[in-house]
């Protein structure tokens, strides 16, 4: 693989013990198709949007078929998962890119072209089932005063050690304010993202530290300097409260 951005692979301890995130994983085949009068910019990187949105799919009909204890029909579409499918994602890696071949897969003209990889993806189960409405959501924080529209900021997180704790810092970073989270750059125990978030940069970054994570977790974040306009967030172990005072002794 040609660097973290190219493979956009994410592995952030997937060693995780019994805490960790309900993960299963799929091997997926995305492909997109070619057009020659539009040609895409990063094809590679499309066809592994691809992969892992099939994943997304196949984790939702799996949720599907649990619930129902039935199969689905032939044919029949697997049921609609909100948001993007980064968000379901533990971890992904392209186990082989095919790169270009005559179209089959990804329903381009006949004759066309499309670009194909095979992927492993770990997918969060847990959040797919939630987002399907089996399970208990997150409370939302109430919304404060925000500048009109959007704001778009980088922010890079350290020292991640799990999948439940990427998770608990997406789901706080939605408590805090943003719209959307989006990877940018993943690898064992760290993440560059692309967040969005009508409140700006500080004041969601400040509501995140103010909330914090889970206290279940025993972990903290610590704001480090910002460096060439990204964001920064080591996220560490939390310290423990002070003994109380001792009893003096007459």
């Amino acid at each position: 693989m040609k660097g973290a951005a190219l493979a956009l692979a994410l592995a952030v301890g997937l060693a995780a013990g019994p805490a960790a995130a309900e993960v299963r994983r799929f091997e997926v085949v995305g492909a997109v198709a070619l057009d020659p009068a539009k040609p895409l910019p990063a094809p590679r990187q499309a066809a592994l949007r691809a992969a892992l949105q099939e994943a997304v799919a196949r984790a939702a009909q799996e949720v599907e078929r649990e619930r129902s204890g039935q199969e689905p029909a032939p044919g029949e579409a697997p049921p609609a998962v909100p948001g993007e499918p980064t968000e379901y994602a533990v971890s992904y890696r392209v186990l082989e890119d095919r790169g270009e071949q005559d179209a089959l897969l990804a329903g381009g003209a006949t004759g066309g072209r499309e670009y194909v990889v095979l992927a492993e993806v770990q997918i969060d189960v847990g959040r797919v089932r939630e987002a399907l409405g089996g399970g208990a959501s997150v409370p939302e924080a109430a919304p404060a005063p925000a500048p009109a529209g959007p704001i778009s900021f980088r922010l890079e997180l350290l020292g991640i050690p799990s999948p439940a704790v990427w998770t608990a810092i997406r789901r706080a970073l939605a408590q805090a304010g943003a719209a959307s989270v989006v990877p940018v750059e993943l690898e064992q125990g760290r993440a560059i993202v692309q967040v969005e978030s009508g409140l700006g940069a500080d004041r969601t970054l400040e509501r995140l530290l103010q909330a914090g994570l889970p206290a279940g977790l025993g972990l903290a974040l610590e704001p480090l300097p910002e460096e060439a306009g990204t964001r920064r967030l080591l996220v560490r172990e939390g310290i423990a409260p002070p003994p109380p005072p001792a009893t003096p002794v007459d």
